[in-house]
């Protein structure tokens, strides 16, 4: 059951005199008081309308999100795979790139030894 919430419009109007208030002033406000105050508080009603659509929202974000970060993993495993493809092409070109230069150090080395051998 709601509460029901008590506007005691006579020490409102006592408090605000001593604060300072005319008691014309005072009581026009308290008037004013006592018509917004029904209508800026909020329920049992209303809070659990609010609840209901934060919780649909905070899902809809949940979700929202969940399919960014599975977007994000397929993207950053499809980058990873071509990066990967990059790495292994470059390898094999350094690995020919090796095994043309050790042949030709070998040739250049038997050339040395050759030559060395025709001058003992």
């Amino acid at each position: 059951m709601a509460k029901a919430v008590i506007f005691d419009s006579h020490r409102f109007v006592k408090n605000l005199v001593r604060g300072g208030f005319t008691e014309r002033q005072a009581e026009a406000l308290a008037r004013e008081w006592v018509i917004l105050l029904p209508e800026t508080l909020a329920t049992t009603a209303d809070i659990e309308a609010a609840k209901v659509s934060i919780s649909g929202d905070l899902e809809a974000a949940k979700v929202s999100i969940c399919g960014d970060i599975e977007a994000a993993k397929v993207t950053i495993s499809d980058a990873i795979g071509e990066a990967g493809s990059a790495i292994e092409s470059q390898i094999e070109a350094l690995r020919r790139d090796l095994l043309k230069w050790m042949g030709w150090a070998m040739v250049a080395q038997t050339g040395l030894i050759v030559a060395l051998l025709r001058l003992l």
